[in-house]
């Protein structure tokens, strides 16, 4: 076995070391139950008693302009929001 390659290994490892930490990191947040809340509210319309839920609707939107926004990536409507 080479030593460039030996070093190469070595890096590979360490960014994988480095991407499951961050899984780790995303798992304990996902765990926690603030983040459990936040998803029942926002993806399942759920609130605490006594909350009301309101729900706004996009009028005046198009379904092509619907289309059209959901083909752009999350930068490109960033730029368009503050027109950059």
């Amino acid at each position: 076995m080479k030593l460039g390659s030996v070093s190469q290994e070595e890096e590979k490892v360490r960014e994988l070391e480095k991407i499951n930490l961050n899984l780790k990191e995303e798992l304990k947040r996902r765990d926690s139950s603030l983040f459990i809340e936040q998803e029942a509210r926002n993806r399942l319309g759920l609130g605490k008693p006594g909350e009301t839920a309101i729900i706004v609707e996009e009028a005046g939107i198009s379904k092509a302009q619907k289309q059209d926004q959901q083909a752009k990536t999350n930068f490109q409507k960033w730029v368009e929001l503050f027109r950059i």
